[in-house]
């Protein structure tokens, strides 16, 4: 289980991330 609960937050972690850098970068593209 703990392992279970590690790859999870881990994957959701890295979607978090991912999903920042995909707002960062769309705001960069429309706000020039």
């Amino acid at each position: 289980m703990s392992v279970g609960w590690n790859s999870s937050t881990v994957l959701i972690c890295c979607h978090m991330v991912l999903i920042s850098k995909h707002i960062h970068w769309s705001y960069g593209y429309f706000r020039r």
